[in-house]
């Protein structure tokens, strides 16, 4: 391959990357596309933003064949609630942190709070992102398999040493 060009896997961590593991924290760049014409990062665009981050998250911590996993079993996550909390801006080509924290484990939910934080520090945004565990076929709640309780748990537990 020519040393000139990228791979495909070299473009995606270019934009986005995994540059910590306990906690996981997400690198992320903003794209000129993400923003307004005021060079402002479209509302929308968190959502996506939240939901990178958390499937590095999910990947890092249930393993990458958790989609698999949980097909076979039939269960899912969709989200139960996602809401944020905005304090700074966002602009074309920033680089910016998403910290991602076990915040609660319920008997059928988890929260995980994403904290988005500009490089110097201060934080942009804050994101409540709580998954509910479902039978698929059903569409009813279910308890949460003790594998993810006993991964979540490891996973706060890490993060409180780190």
């Amino acid at each position: 391959m020519d040393r000139n060009t990228f791979t495909p896997e070299q473009i995606i961590e270019a934009s986005e990357a995994l540059i910590h593991r306990r906690p996981i924290i997400v690198r992320r760049q903003v794209r000129w596309g993400d923003c307004d014409p005021a060079q402002v990062v479209y509302t929308p665009r968190f959502a996506e933003y939240a939901v990178a981050a958390a499937a590095f998250f999910f990947d890092d911590v249930f393993g990458k064949a958790f989609i698999a996993r949980r097909a076979d079993k039939s269960f899912g996550y969709p989200l139960r609630a996602l809401s944020f909390e905005f304090e700074k801006s966002l602009t074309p080509h920033e680089l910016f942190d998403m910290r991602v924290e076990v915040s609660a484990i319920r008997s059928r939910t988890f929260e995980l709070t994403i904290t988005g934080l500009r490089l110097d520090g201060e934080v942009a945004f804050r994101c409540l992102f709580v998954p509910i565990c479902i039978a698929v076929d059903e569409r009813r709640a279910l308890p949460l398999p003790a594998e993810v309780r006993t991964a979540l748990e490891e996973y706060m537990a890490e993060c409180t040493t780190a």
